[in-house]
């Protein structure tokens, strides 16, 4: 699957002692059977996790090849 890595970001953490952070900040699909379950619950320190279903979309389309 596909990596979409939008680079280093300044961003609040949700985790450990929490302020804020340099983050890189990717998005990424996560594995069916296992973990598209518990998407839109905070699971990471800065990924964001899509369907396997969407990444393959954006890939095939190109969608985010401009940004």
């Amino acid at each position: 699957m596909r990596v979409f890595d939008f680079g280093w970001q300044m961003a609040e953490k949700g985790w450990g002692k929490g302020g804020e952070g340099v983050n890189r900040l990717q998005m990424h699909a996560t594995a069916p059977d296992l973990l598209e379950k518990r998407l839109g619950i905070p699971q990471s320190k800065g990924c964001i996790r899509i369907p396997t279903t969407l990444n393959i979309f954006l890939d095939q389309h190109a969608i985010l090849e401009g940004a």
